[in-house]
């Protein structure tokens, strides 16, 4: 595993990536968004996925309308992240902080090494299908493990989701191990690369 900033401050606050070797290193924030902008995967991976779109958590959706409303997410989700990034440091509402929740819907924000998800909030259909996973270091740094576009209500019913908790287990495990427990330790980390 490696570490790479995506939107990030003179401190190394902001949004940062993991990059596995599983992906050759490719910054997981950069491939989760390239895939997802490509329509012709988000097309395949649905019509794969039908089955969970018409029977399951979001009960008989067709085909067309959820590759609009994953495009929709994924453009919005992508400028949302622009914007709270923009932001940092600013001591307002409109920062990463704003954005990412807990993992477990029942637990407590705001905890450093806490397991974090960005799911849009309050969007023109009830349930966005994307969801982009992260490790909370410390107040308004993030670190990407991942991504998934998520068909079941419980990440444990689907091979993509269980995958990406699988991944953000390992990379939380992996910063602390590594010693990762706030932004200074991110800098030494990029300035000794």
């Amino acid at each position: 595993m490696k570490l790479s900033t995506i939107f990030v401050d003179k401190y190394y606050k902001g949004l940062h990536s993991f990059c596995y070797k599983e992906y050759d290193f490719e910054c997981e924030f950069d491939r989760v968004f390239n895939l997802w902008n490509d329509p012709v995967y988000i097309r395949q991976y649905l019509k794969e996925n039908i089955s969970y779109l018409q029977d399951g958590f979001y009960g008989g959706i067709t085909l067309e309308k959820a590759i609009i409303e994953v495009r929709r997410d994924i453009s919005f989700m992508y400028s949302e992240i622009l914007r709270a990034t923009s932001n940092i440091g600013k001591n307002n509402n409109e920062d990463l902080e704003s954005l990412f929740k807990p993992f477990e819907n029942k637990e407590p924000s705001g905890k450093d090494h806490q397991r974090v998800k960005y799911k849009l909030e309050k969007w023109e259909y009830k349930k966005s299908k994307i969801r982009l996973y992260a490790i909370r270091l410390s107040k308004d740094t993030f670190i990407i493990t991942g991504g998934a576009i998520k068909l079941v209500q419980f990440t444990k019913d689907h091979k993509d989701t269980l995958k990406e908790e699988k991944k953000i287990n390992s990379a939380r495990t992996w910063l602390r191990t590594n010693e990762f427990l706030f932004e200074d330790n991110l800098k030494e980390y990029y300035e000794g690369e």
